[in-house]
């Protein structure tokens, strides 16, 4: 399975499994809580993005390596679970059951997948989070993938430029986006 093929199985795994109302997305590569994907999220979240790579070997004309992954779980001080939970209960229950997740159905749907390695949990409290009313919890696992010896034929529109907007009033959410080609004229 090549890591975009993972990216999009663990994408479907996890949100198929985790609560209704939590949102499951990919990164846009931003991984850290000052990413703009995070200004825009409502809601309880978990984000995934592939963290690194490491122990490459040869398997015939391709490779195979261990892609390490990141699930980002987001929740804000609106997310409170109808005054029962606190966000940082919210983002625990579901930093957990994210853990049980990548555990339990980490092969996501392929047999000949090897189970996550090394699969983690982590409590990402800091004093700018809860300035900012966040709870961010980090569940991070290994596992291996094979790496084509190609590039797929054709590769993104890398001449787009997608830009966010936070209008007035100014408050961290994300209120219009654009998306400008940046095409040189002659």
């Amino acid at each position: 399975m090549s890591v975009l093929a993972l990216r999009d199985a663990i994408l479907e795994g996890l949100s198929a499994e985790l609560p209704e109302g939590t949102l499951v997305l990919a990164s846009d590569g931003d991984l850290t809580i000052r990413g703009p994907q995070y200004r825009s999220i409502r809601g309880p979240a978990v984000v995934l993005g592939a963290i690194g790579f490491g122990d490459v070997s040869p398997s015939g004309a391709s490779a195979r390596c261990t892609s390490l992954w990141l699930a980002a779980v987001v929740a804000r001080h609106e997310d409170r679970a109808q005054g029962l939970m606190t966000r940082g209960d919210v983002a625990m229950v579901l930093a957990a059951q994210t853990m049980r997740t990548v555990a339990v159905a980490g092969r996501w749907g392929d047999a000949a997948l090897s189970s996550p390695q090394n699969v983690r949990v982590q409590n990402l409290h800091s004093p700018e989070l809860a300035e900012r009313a966040l709870a961010y919890w980090a569940v991070t696992w290994g596992q291996l993938v094979g790496v084509p010896d190609t590039l797929p034929a054709a590769l993104p529109d890398f001449k787009l430029l997608r830009t966010e907007y936070d209008l007035a009033p100014v408050d961290g959410t994300i209120d219009a986006t654009d998306t400008i080609p940046m095409e040189a004229t002659p």
